[in-house]
């Protein structure tokens, strides 16, 4: 397939999507419409300037759908943590504080409880994940599809214009189902936290927050949009029909509560 080198959708693809996607659209877009695209760009922000949030506290909740986590048994997994640095203590304590602060997290009487892990970062720094491999093997498997790369690829070579919109943080724009947060349980110095809304990590998320974008859009899916996990590509023949296009779908994030990237937004 000219132009794109990934075709089977696998844990590399998820990975490097976003290149991915960027290499589809600059091997569709012609050159001298990129002058055009930036001065609908300008326009389009400026109306939809209230849906374009970067900080996490900004972020509102999905109206299409909440995480489910339903496993093969209700017998609860709990587990103590591994040993925590003490350098690396300041870390969990202020993300914790900060997801408390922000909602995305309240105390707990759980019986659930999984790890705290700490993941390097690109920039040599560590950031707080919860391991929830245990929590995943007895859950049972969400086969909701996301669309396939080549079928992308198919879709969006009928097109001369294209923009991508980027979900910020999309999984915390997700609620947890209120009877199943007590499994995204976790603990740290004495005290057990559950998760308000979806974290990273959990087996189903990615079916989740691709199924909550495509009940955004069932009438537009496939016609001028199509929504790859936290990604959505709006592409359109003309760019006054693009213009058009955007504006649908923009409101229909914003009519969804839908929170986007301005910084990652691409057009």
């Amino acid at each position: 397939m000219e132009g794109c080198k990934y075709i089977i959708l696998g844990a590399d693809v998820i990975k490097n999507r976003p290149n991915i996607l960027m290499e589809i659209v600059n091997s569709l877009l012609p050159r001298e419409r990129k002058q055009v695209l930036r001065i609908t760009e300008e326009a389009i922000k400026e109306e939809f300037e209230d849906i374009f949030k970067t900080e996490i506290g900004e972020l509102n909740l999905c109206t299409t759908g909440k995480h489910r986590i339903i496993t093969t048994s209700e017998t609860p997994i709990c587990q103590r943590n591994g040993r925590i640095p003490i350098s690396q203590e300041g870390i969990v304590a202020d993300e914790i504080e900060k997801n408390l602060r922000l909602g995305i997290i309240r105390e707990s009487r759980s019986p659930w409880c999984s790890r705290i892990v700490l993941a390097s970062k690109a920039d040599g720094s560590w950031r707080m994940c919860i391991g929830y491999r245990s929590l995943n093997q007895i859950t049972i498997r969400d086969s909701y599809m996301s669309p396939r790369v080549d079928e992308i690829y198919d879709e969006l070579s009928k097109a001369r214009i294209f923009s991508i919109l980027d979900a910020t943080s999309g999984y915390y724009q997700i609620a947890m189902e209120e009877s199943d947060k007590e499994k995204t349980a976790f603990s740290f110095k004495g005290r057990l936290y559950e998760y308000n809304r979806m974290p990273f990590g959990l087996c189903n998320a990615p079916e989740t927050f691709q199924r909550a974008m495509d009940a955004i859009f069932r009438t537009e899916n496939r016609k001028f949009v199509i929504p790859y996990l936290d990604d959505i590509i709006v592409y359109s023949q003309r760019i006054e029909d693009h213009e058009k296009h955007l504006k649908v779908v923009l409101g229909k994030l914003k009519g969804a509560g839908v929170s986007l990237n301005k910084k990652n937004a691409s057009f």
